[in-house]
């Protein structure tokens, strides 16, 4: 999943945080979401708050039952949050530097 350098969260970008984290979404049979869990936490509250606000904005197709009726189901998806000048230099050097213990 792209993130935008403004879809990160102000405080966050101060603290220095970063990390991934794993969200399971509930999508209703009408395709919207109607929860958001963190099953994998990026060790920031922020940021996990932050994925889920961006996956709740989002629109499925639903699941469908053998007889094709739409129905209820559940995605998972990955947020990778890689501060924008880590990813400058990594796009440069192809390294990606260690995360740093606050």
């Amino acid at each position: 999943i792209d993130i935008d350098e403004t879809d990160y969260p102000l405080e966050a970008l101060e603290k220095g945080q970063r990390g991934s984290a794993l969200v399971t979404l509930t999508v209703s049979d009408n395709g919207t979401v109607v929860s958001c869990s963190v099953k994998t936490s990026t060790d920031s509250p922020l940021l996990d708050k932050r994925s889920c606000e961006i996956a709740s904005g989002w629109k499925f197709l639903p699941a469908r039952d053998i007889a094709g009726k739409a129905i209820a189901g559940e995605t998972s998806h990955d947020f990778v949050w890689i501060l924008p000048d880590v990813w400058k230099e990594y796009q440069k050097t192809g390294l990606y530097p260690k995360k740093s213990v606050e």
